[in-house]
């Protein structure tokens, strides 16, 4: 069994700083979904003293796939927020709150900076 992720990589605070990402997302009326539940015998994140490991996330609400197949562009970039609005759950589902984020060490090479500039985009 590999102990390599190809997941994201964060790193936490161990007090909440001045609000910074929960005030941000609430602005932007954004409401982050439930965390995804893993469909196999996984766990979605670990955290190892300051650092949060996440798996890949998948294209998913729920237990449900959102995304299948083959998409076109349109699709693409919501099946991209749904991946980065599910990285940010699951980060604050394990850290309690965003703020304790202070930056992302490692994304999945498969993230495209097409994806991450229009997700950055999005959250301004």
């Amino acid at each position: 069994m590999s102990t390599r992720s190809k997941g994201t990589a964060l790193i936490a605070r161990e007090h909440s700083g001045p609000e910074g990402a929960e005030q941000r997302l609430k602005e932007l009326a954004i409401k982050l979904p439930v965390p995804p539940r893993p469909f196999g015998t996984y766990v979605e994140g670990v955290q190892t003293g300051k650092l949060l490991f996440l798996t890949g996330m998948l294209l998913a609400e729920g237990r449900g796939a959102s995304f299948i197949g083959r998409v076109d562009a349109e699709a693409g970039r919501k099946a991209a927020h749904l991946a980065a609005f599910n990285v940010l759950a699951v980060a604050r589902q394990h850290l309690g709150s965003l703020e304790r984020v202070t930056r992302v060490v490692r994304l999945d090479p498969r993230f495209s900076e097409e994806i991450l500039r229009s997700i950055r985009q999005k959250l301004g």
